[in-house]
């Protein structure tokens, strides 16, 4: 019997806790005036937060442009054997090309 009684006023304590949190939470007109007056500088500070932490990945000016590397004298010869592999070039365009590379370097 004591157990059952427990659990009563364990419960009466939780219903009379949960009715205090609904008179706080009911609509009160003069604070829905005070969060709107909020609204619009809270939006205002996360959008220049985003935009000076450079969360939206904005870029001004010329930033790190990566320019494309010219390709190796050890690449264009791989490019050219694979050229007179396929049948592109022929035995002698292949010596040719070889040779202008491997005089430039």
């Amino acid at each position: 019997m004591e157990e059952i009684e427990t659990k009563l006023k364990q419960t009466k304590c939780c219903v009379d806790l949960a009715r205090k949190n609904m008179v706080r939470t009911t609509f009160n007109p003069h604070r829905l005036k005070h969060m709107k007056k909020l609204l619009v500088p809270i939006v205002v500070g996360v959008s220049a937060m985003a935009l000076l932490t450079g969360c939206l990945d904005l870029h001004f000016g010329p930033g790190n442009i990566t320019k494309a590397q010219p390709p190796t004298v050890g690449q264009q010869l791989v490019d050219l054997q694979k050229a007179k592999d396929s049948g592109a070039m022929t035995d002698a365009e292949y010596e040719a090309q070889r040779a202008r590379l491997l005089d430039n370097k």
